[in-house]
């Protein structure tokens, strides 16, 4: 690691680790990386896979921000990680430079004949621009942005704080940008040319800079400012007039798991891949593949029979697997935040929160280790939450929100959903 460069806690709320600045948690440092895109040649994964285990504890999480985490790093083994990663092209110049560039994009780009817009070409710009744009380093570090080509995997429930979205219009194809939240929700300031959609969406993040100071407390996310001042002043501090626009046209959602048009989909269980799983999938990645916020990897052009290998592992290749039904962060003694261990017991309760009712936005069931709740900042349905051993019950809420059971063991959690589901018998 590079001198000066601070590692972390993970009790830290706000923040989120990079590859430069990583963070302490139970089992060992934890370094996410930022590949623009989130596209990986099938080299440079099977490269991380050696680096995971060699460096680390071959263990790694897919992000809901379709990033790659490498877990269980120790700090003398940083010097010559960065280096592996320098030469794979995944180390930024600067940990300020790195932690700015939050852009989801769309996992099909350049894959994609029902795309509006040359997405691939739109993240690239963005990230470019964030990256040379040393004034917006100072965003908060969830501050988020995100694209969508208006293709065949939408994006529209995915959370961002601007949102740069393509829209075919009387005129050809043009970036709405939009502020906060997911599609539906979010506030429309702009209908732009693609060409002028960084340079709009960079104001815009400016302008929340110049803004959030005259709200107390500060905002850390666009939502925050725009519930305070309004989606206007924001958009007038950006030099933009807000046009009237049309809403975006709803978009059904398609497949992204398993076998489609053109491309696989595999899923990591509970966001977990290990470091078999990332040299299984480059193996069967002749085209490279895609992240996606799904916690999940689309791999374009790749072979069917795949799929079987992919099974064969223990990961999701179907859109009906119980296990898509609950979101489970890495929980204790993984994350030192935790406490209680929650990928078993996301495993134990599949089955029941699968007859539950989930939605578009969120689980069924979301399993955290603490009140952060990383793995899904927003309501579910149901939320079970460690403290002290034992899981709070959280209903239609968040991991932070006040608890309708308290000290539930995992025996009573599981009769609960057993009710719930519509089967009162005992499930095992």
């Amino acid at each position: 690691m590079s001198a000066g460069l601070p590692v972390l806690p993970s009790r830290v709320k706000g923040w989120c680790p990079g590859a430069l600045r990583p963070m302490m948690s139970g089992d060992g440092l934890v370094l996410r990386l930022r590949a623009t895109g989130g596209r990986y040649d099938a080299a440079t994964f099977a490269a991380l896979a050696e680096l995971s285990l060699r460096h680390g504890n071959g263990l790694a999480d897919l992000s809901a921000r379709a990033n790659l985490q490498l877990r269980g790093i120790t700090e003398d083994a940083l010097p010559a990680l960065h280096a592996a990663l320098a030469d794979l092209g995944l180390l930024d110049d600067d940990p300020d430079a790195e932690a700015v560039r939050n852009v989801i994009a769309p996992p099909l780009a350049g894959h994609d004949p029902a795309a509006i817009l040359d997405g691939h070409a739109l993240v690239t710009a963005l990230d470019a621009g964030l990256r040379a744009a040393r004034d917006l380093h100072a965003l908060p570090g969830k501050f988020g942005f995100l694209v969508d080509d208006g293709g065949r995997l939408s994006l529209e429930a995915v959370l961002a704080d601007i949102r740069l979205e393509g829209l075919m219009t009387p005129d050809g194809p043009r970036v709405r940008i939009a502020l906060a939240t997911d599609c539906r929700t979010a506030a429309p300031v702009a209908l732009v040319p693609e060409g002028e959609a960084v340079s709009t969406a960079l104001a815009l993040a400016r302008a929340f800079l110049a803004l959030r100071g005259t709200v107390t407390p500060a905002p850390r996310r666009m939502a925050g400012l725009v519930k305070a001042l309004g989606a206007a002043r924001i958009a007038a501090a950006a030099g933009l007039d807000t046009p009237d626009m049309p809403p975006a046209p709803p978009r059904a959602a398609s497949p992204h798991l398993g076998l489609c048009d053109g491309f696989l989909g595999v899923g990591a269980p509970f966001g977990r891949l290990e470091a078999r799983h990332l040299a299984l999938i480059a193996r069967h990645a002749p085209g490279g593949l895609r992240l996606t916020p799904w916690r999940s990897l689309v791999l374009p052009g790749a072979d069917p029979a795949a799929l079987k290998a992919f099974a064969a592992a223990g990961l999701i290749v179907a859109a009906d697997d119980d296990r898509l039904a609950v979101e489970a962060c890495p929980g204790a003694p993984a994350c030192s935040s935790g406490e209680i261990e929650t990928r078993t017991a996301a495993a134990r309760l599949a089955p029941l929160a699968a007859r539950l009712a989930g939605s578009e936005a969120g689980p069924a069931l979301h399993i955290s280790g603490c009140v952060k709740g990383c793995a899904h900042p927003e309501p579910s349905a149901l939320t079970l939450v460690g403290r002290g051993g034992a899981f709070d019950l959280v209903t239609d809420g968040t991991a932070g929100d006040l608890p309708s059971r308290r000290g539930l063991a995992i025996d009573e959690v599981e009769t609960l959903l057993a009710v719930l589901a519509g089967r009162p018998e005992d499930p095992r």
